[in-house]
């Protein structure tokens, strides 16, 4: 079990290094960077409300959860850009072949390139996340404990797009696998906005003149779709002290997305089984 082990972080200790030495990473990590500095100023904003001047720092943590969202989502969305090529490239490149000519099993490739690109990916948004909180302290002088929370849960989205961009890449086109799981996380966000939205009494009564019928089958799909969405939402709502945490609206994203990734972790074994090394 040890050898298996080391193993499998022999080829993660690979894949990072071998992400990070790519130019494009690094251009998009400094990107990053300066786009979340940037927003700093979204805290100095004025508004004007009921005909008085409002500045942001009355909205710290509203700004604080929204930013963290979208850096969630730009961390997902370098994810796919990522995993779409990860196995092709080091097929095309002979490390894959090279790797497997040693006492290295397919399962422990496959877990070792996974595994080193989600901590890799996990790194990066630890260190977005913590440039936004410096940010808010500076303004706001206060955060919630539930940000480190917040921050951790966010990670199995990223592990989902990988898993799942890595299996489509196997089976279509690089780009049209990127494609099909960026449409499926965009609107597992919709989803998740509507069903927010469809709490608020005047909307609930519309969609009940709808009809029975096709409430049902939006509950079924809304159900059954990869909660991404869900969990983010969920994820930030640990930022605000003053939210009430429901228990249910955070367990379930997570059990929602951990079935799809053990799932997609699974179809991805077998059928990189049966990928030809060259």
């Amino acid at each position: 079990m040890k050898n298996a082990w080391n193993k499998i972080i022999g080829v993660a200790r690979i894949t990072i290094a071998d992400v990070v030495r790519q130019k494009s990473f690094i251009i998009l990590f400094c990107l990053c960077l300066f786009l979340v500095f940037m927003v700093r100023g979204c805290w100095n904003t004025k508004m004007m409300i009921n005909g008085q001047s409002v500045s942001g720092g009355n909205f710290a943590v509203q700004i604080l959860q929204a930013v963290f969202v979208i850096v969630s989502g730009a961390v997902m969305l370098i994810a796919g850009l990522l995993s779409m090529r990860m196995f092709r490239r080091d097929r095309d490149e002979g490390m894959q072949a090279f790797i497997l000519s040693k006492p290295v099993t397919r399962l422990h490739y496959l877990l070792g390139k996974i595994a080193g690109l989600w901590l890799l990916l996990s790194a990066f948004m630890a260190v977005l996340h913590c440039a936004i909180l410096l940010i808010h302290l500076q303004h706001a002088g206060s955060v919630s404990p539930g940000y480190i929370a917040a921050s951790v849960m966010s990670i199995l989205n990223v592990l989902f797009v990988i898993l799942s961009v890595s299996l489509l890449s196997l089976l279509v086109p690089d780009i049209f696998a990127f494609l099909c799981v960026f449409g499926v996380t965009a609107m597992a966000f919709i989803f998740d906005g509507i069903a927010q939205a469809a709490r608020s009494a005047a909307l609930k009564s519309m969609l009940q003149q709808a009809g029975q019928d096709d409430m049902t089958w939006w509950k079924f799909v809304y159900w059954f779709w990869p909660k991404s969405g869900a969990l983010a939402s969920a994820a930030s709502s640990f930022i605000d002290p003053a939210a009430v945490i429901i228990t249910g609206n955070v367990l379930f994203p997570i059990a929602n997305i951990g079935v799809y990734c053990i799932i997609c972790c699974v179809l991805l074994f077998v059928r990189f089984q049966r990928e030809e090394i060259v």
